[in-house]
Order: structure tokens, then sequence, then C-alpha cells
């Protein structure tokens, strides 16, 4: 573990992303707070909501919050764990379409801590940008507006103004006001489609093809999550309390901090001969480094190097169903 280094930088700035994941749990419609139902009249199953914030460079966990299955704020979860960032003026968070609103810029901006955040297109009529008349193409261009709910007519025939109504619940007025300032990314996916981000990255430092890697590291949030489900067995309970539910799921958490952090002892094996570089296959090396953990393997390093699979960033797999309404593995099924 003496190898182990939290130390990895992108550019000199660290790499968090913020996100969440619906863990299923075994079904108790007695449980009225963790049950829910996909559609009205349908059968209802039970779940929560694992908020985590994520490293990206260092691969672990840095700070989780736990919502019930009736109450799921990620932005709410947000403003709870991004504080816990220990150096917000050289960090850089990232997050998807789900937090993409002016009180999250507001916040981010408040914590000195940089952001890359996806939004919505700008052709989207819920987007946050839909009302600053930017053009329907590839374009990076700063952006500089005074939000507020006055309806003054002053307000609303200067472009400089962006007059939210209430339900927009914005939490950082001034006396009414708030200044904002960001950077609008646009650029056009391979599909077709376009992608939109925000950020307050100066763009000397990070031209457009920076702040698109940075945004693509985003994924391994969610690579995480599917280790912690399908390689830690997030899908298995050993109890329907809600309490001891939660207590294996930090459980799985902590476990997946260890054995990532194990993991990155393992060099890259990058030989010019061969086509890839090869890297750690997590899913099959868990065993191996949980009898590490367990009974202190002296073959360690061995074991895992048959474990070795060819990195292809490149490749893509189209994304499962988001909203899997499955309980949990039953208890007898393991």
């Amino acid at each position: 573990m003496s190898q182990v280094k939290l130390n990895s930088h992108f550019h000199g700035y660290s790499l968090y992303a913020c996100d969440g994941s619906t863990v299923n749990l075994p079904r108790n419609p007695d449980d009225q707070t963790t049950s829910v139902s996909a559609k009205p009249g349908t059968k209802s199953y039970n779940c929560i909501h694992l908020n985590a914030l994520f490293d990206l460079m260092n691969q672990v966990y840095i700070d989780y919050k736990i919502d019930l299955g009736t109450h799921m704020k990620e932005i709410d979860a947000l403003y709870e764990m991004a504080p816990s960032i220990p150096d917000p003026e050289h960090s850089i968070l990232t997050a998807d379409r789900g937090y993409g609103y002016f009180n999250t810029i507001a916040f981010l901006s408040s914590l000195h801590c940089h952001f890359v955040l996806r939004i919505k297109d700008i052709c989207a009529a819920t987007s946050i940008l839909c009302q600053l008349k930017l053009p329907d193409c590839e374009f990076d261009r700063d952006v500089d507006i005074v939000l507020t709910e006055s309806q003054k007519k002053q307000y609303r025939d200067d472009p400089r103004y962006l007059i939210l109504c209430k339900k927009s619940n914005f939490k950082f007025y001034d006396n009414g006001f708030a200044n904002l300032r960001f950077r609008v990314v646009r650029f056009l996916l391979p599909s077709g489609e376009y992608e939109t981000l925000v950020t307050d990255l100066p763009r000397v430092d990070f031209p457009l093809d920076i702040i698109s890697q940075i945004y693509h590291f985003r994924w391994g949030i969610e690579t995480s999550f599917k280790h912690l489900k399908y390689s830690l067995n997030l899908v298995f309970f050993h109890s329907k309390q809600y309490h001891f539910v939660v207590q294996e799921i930090i459980a799985r958490v902590l476990m997946f901090n260890v054995y990532s952090l194990m993991a990155q002892t393992i060099p890259e094996h990058d030989d010019p001969k061969l086509k890839y570089s090869y890297r750690v296959n997590f899913h099959a090396s868990i065993g191996t480094l949980r009898d590490f953990f367990l009974f202190g393997s002296s073959h360690i390093l061995y074991r895992i190097l048959y474990n070795m699979n060819p990195f292809r960033p490149d490749r893509s797999v189209p994304r499962g169903n988001l909203h899997d309404s499955k309980p949990a593995k039953a208890f007898n099924y393991r």
C-alpha cells in the first residue's frame, strides 16, 4: 500500500464527479419511506438513492449521501457534499444534465470551485439558456448575465438581465439580483446531436478539446457504480431493515475504496509490440484483493497479472435501463 499515490491530477487540478444511483432493496411494502411505484397502479418496489462525490483521478469516493426512495434530491445532496472537497480552488467538479441549473453554478462559484456541467441543449424549452438567443451551431462564448425576479420594464428590455419565475427557486440572490459569469461550449457529436457544457475555466488554458476531455472523465463515476453494484454485490442484502441496509451500503463503499487503491499499485502493462495497453480487471480481481485483505496473500501481484484486460478508450456500449423496477436479489438466491 506504500505504492498508492493519492495526488493524481489533471493539468494541475483535482477532478471530481457528482452523481447518484438507485439501489433496489428487498421488497417490503410496509416500509412506506422506501416503497415506490414505477407507474400508478403497478406493483411497488423498494429503493434508496445513493449520491456520491467521486475522485476521478484517484478512483475513490470522498463523500456520500443516502436519500429515501420517496425523496430523491440529487442537487440537495451536491450542496451537502461539495464543501468536503479539500482544495476547491484547484479542483474541477463535473456533473451531468441533472445538475445543470443556475443554482448549481452560483453555489459552486460561491465555493470558488471550478466546474464543467452538462446542461440541456439550448434548443430545449426547459434549458436554462433557451432565453439567451445563442446561435444554433457550434460555439464557445462567455456569458455575463444578471438574474432577477423583478418584472420592471427596464429589466425586461435590457439583454443583460434574465428574469426568472419564482418557481425556479433560485437561492443565491443578493438584494434581489445575482450576477453570473460563465462560459458556454457547444459542439457537435459524431451522432449528429449537440452537447452543451458550461464552465468557468479560462479559454486560454482549457480549449474546447480539453473541456470535452474533462467531461468525458465523468464516466468514471458511472463505472464505479457498476463495480459497486455487481463486483461488490450491492444487489444482495442480508436484511430488510433500513438501518442495516444503510450499514451494508457504507461498508461496500469503504471496501470499494480499499480495493481501488490496492488495484492502483499494479502498473499498466504497456508493450509497444501489443496493440493495446493492459489494465487490471477490477471485477475479476475482487476475489484476489479480498483474499489479500483477509489473509495477507503474498502472491497477489502474480494472481492479478492473470486478470489484465486491454484498455480500449474509443469503445462504447449503449446505456441500459435507467429506471429498473426489479427488486434486490432474493435472500435465498445466494
